[in-house]
């Protein structure tokens, strides 16, 4: 099974982006609302510059009012800023906080 049949049996009102299947990276759950796909920022920007041949800075521009800024009701998706890290958040350096290690869950 892949994801798109994946996310249709889950919800089979969760909406999709045309030409945006890679940029998936999962399924996310808002309360009162059934669940919703999530998609990487980005990786729907590279997918913008690679496949439509635009800049960084014209793919931000469109994704942001085309793509983010569009609502297209209660199964919109959601998309994520995906953070690298390992889990820990040191604490102790308020302006470089980094993660670390399995303690993200105290």
């Amino acid at each position: 099974m892949d994801i798109i049949d994946h996310i249709n049996e889950i919800n089979p009102e969760a909406l999709l982006l045309d030409g945006f299947d890679k940029a998936i990276i999962g399924i996310c759950e808002r309360i009162n609302l059934g669940p919703v796909v999530a998609y990487d920022i980005e990786k729907i920007l590279k997918i913008l510059c690679k496949e439509h041949g635009m800049t960084y800075e014209d793919a931000m521009e469109y994704y942001n009012f085309n793509i983010a800024g569009a609502w297209m009701g209660d199964f919109t998706p959601v998309f994520v800023e995906v953070y690298e890290g390992t889990g820990e958040v040191n604490f102790d350096d308020e302006d470089n906080i980094e993660t670390t290690g399995d303690d993200l869950f105290i």
